[in-house]
């Protein structure tokens, strides 16, 4: 099992995304991590980006993607409750950060988000 979801939750600029999240309405949620998404392919600094690559990994779990990081997901509920239940607008902006930034990892970190992405596709 891939461990890219612990390292991407692990981020420091992911894990200020995910207290945002937390924050929120659980109905403006799904909309926030696509607005994360959507900033991280338009000219983002390397936070947003990393941010984004968080939301996208997200989306992936929502998806059915596997996740190892299951200490972070508990400290963030919601991670766990839409699992299932990922909105398609959501799914569509996480492919694109996945698509586009993928190539800027490492070989490794490029192998492990690659299985996460298979889940948006």
């Amino acid at each position: 099992m891939s461990t890219w979801d612990a390292i991407i939750l692990a981020d420091d600029h992911v894990a200020e995304l995910l207290d945002d999240i937390d924050a929120l309405d659980p109905e403006e949620q799904a909309a926030a991590l696509r607005d994360a998404c959507l900033l991280a392919v338009d000219e983002a600094t390397e936070g947003e980006a990393r941010a984004g690559l968080g939301a996208a990994t997200i989306a992936a779990i929502w998806s059915g993607a596997p996740f190892s990081a299951a200490t972070r997901v508990d400290e963030h509920p919601f991670i766990r409750a839409g699992i299932g239940d990922c909105p398609e607008e959501l799914r569509e902006a996480a492919a694109e950060v996945f698509e586009l930034l993928i190539p800027a990892l490492d070989a490794e970190e490029q192998e492990m988000a690659g299985e996460f992405a298979e889940a948006v596709e």
